[in-house]
């Protein structure tokens, strides 16, 4: 009885997992074209494309979810570290 609890557990267990990732990534840049973030992104973009084997598009618009990534500089960090009530 015990054998055939562990085995239907470890069954479950593989069920529920999806690989990641499972649809195509958004990077976010919040910056001007040309500038350095946008570069950067537009660099990185085409070898994640090729590592991950799902679409990466590079985008110039707010939003977030779990398959976009933002882009930012050391300035909006540090800005965000030190001023706490920043709107």
């Amino acid at each position: 009885m015990r054998c055939f609890l562990i085995l239907v557990l470890l069954v479950c267990s593989n069920a529920f997992a999806q690989p990641f990732p499972s649809k195509p990534i958004r990077i976010i840049v919040p910056f001007p074209p040309g500038g350095g973030a946008d570069v950067v992104a537009r660099t990185v973009a085409p070898k994640m494309q090729e590592l991950l084997g799902q679409p990466v598009v590079v985008e110039k618009r707010a939003g977030a979810d779990g398959y976009t990534l933002l882009v930012a500089s050391a300035a909006t960090a540090i800005n965000n570290t030190l001023a706490k009530n920043l709107t």
